[in-house]
């Protein structure tokens, strides 16, 4: 239902439906024209003078009222653009997502509508970008969501394809998850979930990126890997896990938290799937071998291989 205030508004729109310019113009020059109406209604009627004296001031009054009329229209459209900037910035906003930029200093009206929209616009923005950074990544681990490492990772082969560009994908399973949780608790598990996505993304590079494919299980694109020196990379992050216990747990939980890892490298005429897979076999692969292991499936070697159990990289280690 229309608003009663509005109704010469509408009357208005009937006939000029595009120009709110030309809606004020309108007034601004019937305002004028009243009273040069009267004023000449009065000379040819009821002043008693000549003629040219009366035409003399017919035309003196019709350009003072042209004149204040193009006087008045330019003063209105410079009052006008305080509305017209807030149009176009939200039109922009909504068309290019362009967070807008309007003046907040001004105290009238028209100012305080300029700085509410900017405010309100401002917020907006901020809550929009906080529900698509929620949708894109894992609220506990701050990695990828499944969803968008799917997207990503087709992404990704169509990239390689194009540009002859093949790169590592690993699956990463955090050993004897469940045990954690059932000895620990829920919150402990994902205090250790959140802790090892906290370490992974601080050792990779930034061109490479994590995902959380499931519970415990995530997964890693690392682009410009030699296929031989692959196992050493993801074995470091199982060493930074070593050497960064989690520092949200209590001193007397001392977890040993390792990493199985599968990986693979992407061959021409790999699919998602097919890509998936070979790192998935991998994995199990490395769940069967034992604690901490790491096994590369490569076709082009034709062989799994894989890198010394986790205990033994520790005792070669020390001296």
């Amino acid at each position: 239902m229309r608003h009663k205030s509005l109704r010469l508004y509408a009357l208005l729109a009937q006939f000029i439906p595009n120009s709110y310019f030309a809606k004020l113009l309108i007034a601004v020059v019937l305002g004028m024209s009243i009273p040069l109406l009267a004023m000449n209604i009065f000379l040819w009627m009821v002043a008693n003078t000549t003629f040219e004296l009366k035409l003399g001031a017919l035309l003196v009054s019709s350009i003072a009222t042209l004149v204040g009329a193009l006087l008045g229209g330019w003063l209105l459209y410079g009052l006008l653009m305080p509305l017209k900037f807030t149009h176009d910035a939200l039109q922009n906003y909504l068309a290019e997502h362009t967070a807008p930029f309007l003046p907040t200093e001004y105290a009238d009206s028209a100012g305080q509508i300029m700085a509410d929209v900017q405010y309100i616009v401002t917020l907006l923005d901020r809550y929009s970008m906080g529900l698509q950074n929620a949708g894109q990544t894992d609220h506990l681990t701050s990695a990828l969501s499944r969803g968008v490492s799917e997207t990503r990772l087709r992404q990704e082969m169509e990239y390689a394809a194009s540009h002859l560009q093949p790169f590592a994908l690993a699956l990463l399973d955090l050993d004897h998850f469940k045990q954690i949780n059932d000895h620990y608790g829920l919150a402990v598990g994902d205090q250790c979930l959140r802790h090892i996505g906290n370490i992974i993304r601080q050792n990779i590079r930034k061109n490479d990126w994590l995902g959380r494919w499931g519970g415990d299980e995530f997964i890693l694109v690392l682009h410009d890997v030699d296929p031989q020196r692959l196992e050493q990379a993801l074995a470091r992050l199982n060493e930074a896990l070593l050497a960064n216990p989690n520092p949200d747990l209590p001193t007397d939980m001392h977890l040993m938290i390792a990493l199985s890892v599968g990986a693979t490298i992407l061959r021409p005429g790999d699919t998602p799937e097919a890509l998936l897979a070979k790192a998935d076999a991998a994995l199990y692969r490395s769940k069967m071998e034992g604690r901490g292991q790491i096994t590369v499936l490569d076709e082009r070697i034709n062989t799994p291989s894989k890198a010394p159990p986790l205990a033994k990289r520790q005792s070669e280690s020390q001296p």
